[in-house]
C-alpha cells in the first residue's frame, strides 16, 4: 500500500506566513481607521454646515425692500378698485410686526394691516411672525416659554431699517389694535391654543372690533373654533394651493375668504377665475411683483397682501 507522508513546514515558512498574516491584519486595521475617520469627518462637516446654515438663517438681517406705488402700474386695469393689505405692517421699510410698521402702513393708506400673534406662557397674545424670538429680537427661545413680563424686557433688533429706531418692543395684541384706527386689522393666529382663541375673542370684543377686524389662519380647526364664538367676524383661510377641499371649506362656511399663495405656480389665473365664478371670495399673498399683481387682477382678484406695493393715494 502506498503511504503518503505528511511533511511539516520549515520554521522559515511558518515565520513567513505569520509575518504576512500580521502585515495583512495591520493593513486591514489601518484601512478601517481611515474609513471611520473619514466617516466621522463627513458627519462632523455636515453637522457644522447645518449649524452654520441654521444660525445664518436665524441671524440674517432683514433688509428694506424696493417699493412701488399702485398708481404707477398703468398696465394694471381697474387698479382704482384694488385693495391692499400691508403684510406685517409696512414691513418693506419698517421692522415687521411692530407698532411703527403698523402706524406707517396706515399713514400710507393701506385698507388692511396684517400681523401675526402667538401666545405667551401666561396666555398673553404677542405680535410676532415666528414662534421663536431668535430671528427678530435680542432674546432666544420660544414665545410660548416666556411670560408677558419677560417678553417686555426684550427689544426688536432686526427688520427693515432697524438701525433708525431705538428701543422697539414686542407689542401685545391690545397695544397693536389701539394703533389700527383707520385700517382693518388682520390677525393671523399662529401658535395659539383654544384658550388663546378665547383671549382673542375677548380682546376684540373689548375693542369693539368683532365686526371690524379679520381673523386669519392656515388651520381650519382654529378658524372654525373662532367662528363658533363669533359669527360676525370675517375669516381668511390661508392656503398654499387652491384645492377642491379648500374651496369646499369656504363655500360650506359663511364669511370665510380664501387667501392663496400668489407665488405658487399651481394657482393659475384660469383656476382663480373658475374659483371666483363659484362664488368664493378670494385674495392672495404675498404680492410684491407688479406682473404677479397684474396676472391675478386680470383673473378677477381685487385684494392683495403685499410688503412693497403702496396704495394709490
Amino acid at each position: 500500500m502506498l503511504k503518503i507522508r505528511k511533511t511539516k513546514a520549515s520554521d522559515g515558512q511558518l515565520s513567513g506566513r505569520c509575518v504576512s498574516g500580521a502585515v495583512l491584519m495591520k493593513f486591514k486595521k489601518t484601512i478601517m481607521i481611515f474609513v471611520f475617520a473619514g466617516a466621522a469627518a463627513i458627519i462632523a462637516g455636515g453637522c457644522a454646515f447645518f449649524a452654520h446654515s441654521h444660525y445664518k438663517n436665524i441671524e440674517a438681517p432683514v433688509k428694506p425692500m424696493d417699493t412701488v406705488r399702485l398708481a404707477s402700474l398703468t398696465s394694471v386695469k381697474n387698479r382704482e378698485d384694488i385693495v391692499l393689505c400691508a403684510h406685517r405692517g409696512f414691513s418693506a421699510e419698517y421692522p415687521e410686526n411692530t407698532v411703527v410698521a403698523v402706524e406707517n402702513a396706515i399713514l400710507n393708506g393701506y385698507s388692511y394691516v396684517e400681523f401675526d400673534v402667538h401666545e405667551s406662557l401666561d396666555g398673553t397674545l404677542m405680535v410676532m411672525s415666528d414662534p421663536t424670538l431668535n430671528r427678530m429680537t435680542n432674546g432666544r427661545g420660544r414665545i410660548s416659554s416666556k411670560s408677558y413680563k419677560d417678553l417686555l424686557t426684550l427689544t426688536v433688533d432686526n427688520g427693515a431699517n432697524i438701525e433708525k429706531f431705538d428701543d422697539i418692543r414686542i407689542p401685545a395684541l391690545g397695544t397693536m389694535l389701539n394703533k389700527c384706527i383707520g385700517s382693518v386689522p388682520v390677525i393671523n393666529i399662529r401658535d395659539i391654543s383654544k384658550d388663546g382663541i378665547d383671549v382673542l375673542f375677548t380682546v376684540l370684543e373689548k375693542h369693539d372690533l368683532l365686526r371690524n377686524s379679520v381673523v386669519a389662519s392656515k388651520d381650519k380647526k382654529k378658524l372654525l373654533y373662532f367662528r363658533s364664538k363669533s359669527t360676525e367676524t370675517e375669516l381668511w383661510y390661508f392656503v398654499d394651493k387652491i384645492t377642491s377641499d379648500a374651496v369646499d371649506f369656504c363655500m360650506e362656511n359663511t364669511n370665510i375668504k380664501l387667501s392663496f399663495n400668489a407665488n405658487n405656480l399651481f394657482n393659475t389665473g384660469r383656476l382663480v377665475s373658475k374659483t371666483l365664478e363659484k362664488g368664493v371670495e378670494m385674495n392672495c399673498y404675498v404680492v410684491n411683483d407688479a406682473d404677479v399683481l397684474k396676472k391675478y387682477a386680470a383673473a378677477g382678484v381685487t385684494e392683495f397682501i403685499t410688503d412693497a406695493i403702496i396704495p394709490m393715494a
